[in-house]
């Protein structure tokens, strides 16, 4: 990692009585970065205070050196964005609108090519009102990336997208991070394709950081003692264990998945499970590492 893009200091900001950042700090250096949060956690609030569409009550934040009020202009032209609900005219065709767009930048990728680098090619020339979800997302994703932007926000790049198209999505953030060397701050539900690409992630509730670090950490961190059981009865196998000594934590996540946390290694786990149950009328077909995203965010989230 290189020097930090964006530096977060006691971010505050409050809507009436409601608080939606409560003093953040914040360090996000180079590299695809993902924002984690529940609704309300206050994901989109920081977004807009970076973009400077809304203000701080209190505290500073920076972008490339530079303040995020003072040099907002600046900032801008060396960043793209992706909003969660974009608009766009809906009379002019997707080929129209970017070529309007790219007059704003004085350097700028060429339309077509950016088209058919989110796989919008075949439709340049359909009027964007007629597009469907899926491609009035791929729209904003190649209008977030015109100016050839050193940073970019996307909040929510996949919605809409079927599985193909997140798949196809996510391609290109990595081939953009890697060949062009370009930063992504990511804010996302799905939580498994954060896992994919991120390097680096902070999970947000209720306006507080409440975890931060690389990908890599964060796993050791949560996971290195919790171990997922698939079994023929979750709700079962888990009143059974509560009696097992060796085991800290249980946590019923489906019908037939529970997460279980002990100081013991995965082979010892194995054995003794398998011996609990195997008189009994329980199955148990698979046990392994838990180091599932979303498991670690409901553990977090859990905990607040």
């Amino acid at each position: 990692m290189g020097d930090s893009l964006i530096e977060i200091q006691r971010l505050t900001k409050s809507f009436g009585e409601v608080s939606a950042l409560k003093e953040v700090d914040l360090s996000i250096s180079d590299g695809i970065f993902g924002l984690i949060g529940p609704n309300g956690a206050g994901k989109t609030t920081l977004f807009r205070i970076l973009l400077n569409l809304v203000q701080q009550d209190s505290g500073r934040a920076r972008i490339f050196g530079l303040d995020v009020v003072k040099d907002s202009i600046k900032i801008r032209k060396q960043i793209g964005v992706l909003h969660e609900r974009p608009t766009y005219p809906p009379f002019l065709s997707p080929i129209e609108y970017l070529s309007r767009m790219s007059r704003l930048y004085k350097r700028q990728r060429d339309p077509e090519e950016l088209l058919e680098l989110v796989g919008l090619l075949s439709a340049r020339n359909r009027k964007i009102g007629n597009l469907s979800a899926g491609m009035y997302q791929r729209l904003g994703i190649a209008q977030s990336l015109m100016g050839f932007p050193k940073l970019v926000f996307l909040d929510e790049p996949t919605s809409n997208l079927d599985v193909i198209g997140r798949s196809e999505v996510l391609d290109l953030i990595m081939k953009l991070n890697k060949e062009d060397e370009t930063s992504f701050v990511i804010s996302s539900h799905i939580l498994s394709e954060l896992q994919t690409i991120c390097s680096n992630l902070v999970f947000l509730a209720n306006g507080k950081v409440l975890e931060e670090g690389s990908m890599t950490d964060i796993i050791k961190r949560h996971a290195s003692d919790r171990i997922r059981i698939i079994t023929s009865d979750a709700s079962k196998l888990a009143q059974i264990l509560k009696q097992v000594q060796w085991i800290d934590k249980i946590h019923i996540a489906g019908t037939s998945t529970i997460i279980i946390s002990s100081t013991l290694d995965l082979e010892a786990v194995r054995t003794r499970i398998s011996n609990i149950v195997k008189d009994s009328s329980l199955a148990v077909y698979d046990m392994s590492k838990a180091t599932d995203l979303e498991e670690i965010f409901k553990e977090v989230i859990r905990d607040v």
